[in-house]
């Protein structure tokens, strides 16, 4: 896996999706989380029949969280082996080079497509300051574009109250905008 194989495999879905007779391609939203989510942004900046988008605990700044991760022994492991092991996640070399190159941020700054952002704010993975960065560029272009911030919550919403928080308010903006 890299960053640029999900991109074209989101490309690929998107398309599939606005191919078949089943699918209202005036209807098309697109959700990601964390890495999927700034492969959603990348998607977003290349796919103008998208209508709306929400991207949860979206990573904004890659290199930062490569950075953050590489120690001397993760690199002499990555160079005598090719790949790390990630919580049994096989990570590949030309998956931290291209996250180090990585730039979701410029990929969106001409984005008019309404977008939720939803943020923990005590995401262990991937930092609030990327969901707010994203914030700061959409609603630029966008301004009905909206950060929601989820009070206490981790990366993944590991409670009931905040699962239940991000699925009524992604619900309620997908509701609103696919009408």
């Amino acid at each position: 896996m890299t960053v640029s194989s999900e991109r074209a495999d989101a490309l690929a879905a998107l398309r599939f999706l606005a191919e078949r007779d089943d699918v209202d391609s005036d209807r098309i939203a697109i959700l990601g989380m964390s890495l999927g989510g700034m492969i959603a942004a990348y998607t977003l900046a290349a796919v103008p029949t998208v209508k709306t988008a929400v991207l949860w605990n979206p990573v904004a700044f890659p290199k930062e969280l490569i950075d953050r991760r590489m120690t001397p022994e993760t690199e002499a492991t990555l160079a005598s082996n090719g790949v790390l092991d990630d919580g049994g996640w096989p990570i590949g070399k030309s998956f931290i080079e291209e996250m180090k190159t990585a730039d979701p941020l410029a990929a969106v700054r001409d984005v008019r497509i309404p977008t939720l952002i939803v943020g923990s704010t005590e995401d262990e993975i991937v930092p609030h300051a990327h969901a707010e960065a994203y914030s700061e560029v959409l609603r630029k272009n966008t301004p009905e574009s909206h950060l929601h911030r989820i009070i206490g919550a981790g990366h993944t919403f590991a409670s009931l109250p905040w699962a239940e928080e991000v699925m009524t308010v992604t619900s309620n903006w997908l509701e609103t905008r696919l009408k």
